[in-house]
C-alpha cells in the first residue's frame, strides 16, 4: 500500500471520529485501533519493503516470501541463492547455460515447496 494513500485513510478516519463523536456521542476506542493499525503497517513494511527499498532480490538472489512464485532463470552466477520462506516455486533453470562443470548453487526452502527444472546436460 502507498504510504501516502495509507495516512490519508487513517487522517479520514480520525476526522469522522471526531465528527460522529461530537454529534452522537458514542465511545468507541477508534486511537487504540488506528494505533494497532499503524503498528501493525509499520511491521509489514519492515518486513517486506522496508519503507520503498526492497531488501530482497539482489542481483544473484531469489526470493519467494509468504508467496508462489515463477524463477525462469536464463543467467546465474556463482553466488545465486533461491530462497523460499512460507511458500512454493518452481525454478526453471533449462535455459541456463551452465558455463563451469562444478557450479553450486544454493537453494532454500523453509516450511515451502520448490520444485527445480534443469538442462538434460546437468548431472546430478
Amino acid at each position: 500500500m502507498n504510504p501516502k494513500v495509507f495516512w490519508g485513510v487513517v487522517i479520514v478516519f480520525i476526522g469522522l471520529y471526531m465528527i460522529f463523536n461530537g454529534l452522537f456521542k458514542f465511545n468507541f476506542p477508534v486511537f487504540k485501533i488506528i494505533l494497532s493499525v499503524v503498528i501493525i503497517y509499520f511491521g509489514f513494511k519492515l518486513l517486506f519493503g522496508s519503507f520503498g527499498k526492497n531488501n530482497f532480490d539482489k542481483p544473484g538472489e531469489y526470493n519467494a516470501v509468504f508467496s508462489s512464485r515463477n524463477f525462469n532463470v536464463s543467467n546465474i552466477s556463482e553466488n545465486s541463492e533461491f530462497n523460499i520462506v512460507f511458500g512454493n516455486s518452481r525454478i526453471d533453470l533449462r535455459n541456463t547455460g551452465f558455463n563451469k562443470p562444478d557450479l553450486d548453487l544454493e537453494i532454500n526452502s523453509v516450511f515451502g515447496n520448490t520444485i527445480v527444472f534443469l538442462p538434460k546436460t546437468v548431472d546430478c
